[in-house]
């Protein structure tokens, strides 16, 4: 994928920003009537009605022609009111927020025609007009120049709010997939071994459970493997639900799941294993017009100690005696 051709901002975040952006449209209406700009006026009215009709009707569904809606409005008003009221007004302050916007926010095919034609507006509003066409006093327009300054430098910094924000989140989700198996949402094999690795440093003993679905290949080849990710999902939502506090589990590999216990008695070890394999059992699944139900899974058990390889092995080998012997069923490694 050729990211430089993405777009950074979601469609949310962008309609975020509207609110801001119609309302200012509408105080800059009551400005203009209150002084009798009424061409000005009209347009930011109408600017402002439109902006709220995207607002609340949702007409528009793509991010890039919302951009590009803001955009042509703000270019078209600061040209207007600079050539009505005079360069002094302060609104081609707002040609230099696209710019800003598009250099961290655009696809770069679609930011050089953002800036190439900020650059020629702002030409054509600043060098061309007048500082004033003597339509307002020069307090006014000079009160005027310090609003507009003031507001432009609270979008830009908004603007670099929400950029941080979103690389923010967008650092925290990566964090969490490198993390997490994407279906289950359980530890991925890799964190599994890391926290694991982490407990037999610290001299934290535990035990290990790994579980394994019975029969899960017949359940995929007779209801598809859409079937086959709900079972996974719905077993994994049960050991999350089972796994206490300083606990956790993992989705080791394939139909397999790997659950640490911060203890070392058999027999407790048993209780949760017995607890998950019963709420497993007694869920329903509408795979097809018949219910499925009854479905288990076999576990191995095994202390943590020494190695975690020599720990897995142990408890794997515990989990094939167990298939070996009956299914639905767990198995103590020897060593337990």
């Amino acid at each position: 994928m050729n990211y430089s051709n993405t777009m950074f901002y979601q469609l949310a975040d962008i309609r975020r920003l509207l609110p801001a952006v119609w309302l200012a449209f509408l105080l800059y209406t009551i400005f203009f009537l209150t002084f009798e700009s009424w061409f000005l006026a009209a347009f930011s009215g109408t600017a402002a009605a439109f902006l709220l009709l995207i607002q609340f009707k949702s007409v528009i569904s793509r991010v890039y022609t919302l951009i590009i809606v803001i955009f042509l409005l703000t270019l078209s008003n600061a040209l207007l009111t600079s050539w009505v009221l005079g360069s002094g007004s302060g609104f081609y302050f707002y040609l230099f927020i696209f710019p800003i916007f598009g250099w961290i926010a655009f696809p770069r095919t679609h930011m050089r025609w953002i800036i190439g034609t900020s650059v020629i507006a702002f030409f054509l509003s600043y060098f061309i007009p007048p500082a004033s066409t003597q339509a307002l006093s020069s307090m006014t327009l000079n009160s005027l120049f310090g609003i507009n300054a003031i507001i432009f430098v609270l979008v830009v910094s908004y603007v670099f709010y929400l950029y941080f924000n979103k690389n923010r989140d967008l650092f925290n989700q990566l964090e969490w997939l490198a993390a997490h198996d994407p279906l289950t949402g359980l530890l991925n094999r890799r964190k599994m071994t890391q926290l694991l690795e982490h407990q037999l440093k610290a001299d934290k003993t535990g035990s290990i459970l790994l579980m394994d679905l019975d029969d899960f290949k017949s359940i995929n080849d007779t209801y598809g493997h859409d079937s086959g990710d709900e079972v996974l999902t719905q077993l994994s939502e049960i050991i999350k639900s089972h796994v206490p506090e300083e606990g956790f589990a993992s989705r080791w590999g394939g139909e397999e799941f790997l659950v640490y216990f911060p203890l070392e008695d058999p027999g407790k070890v048993k209780g949760y294993f017995e607890h998950m394999l019963a709420d497993y059992q007694a869920h329903v699944f509408h795979f097809s017009e018949k219910p499925v139900t009854n479905l288990s899974f076999t576990a191995g058990a095994a202390n943590l100690q020494h190695s975690l390889t020599s720990s897995v092995l142990e408890a794997d080998n515990a989990l094939y005696t167990g298939k070996y012997e009956g299914k639905g069923r767990l198995q103590h490694a020897a060593s337990q």
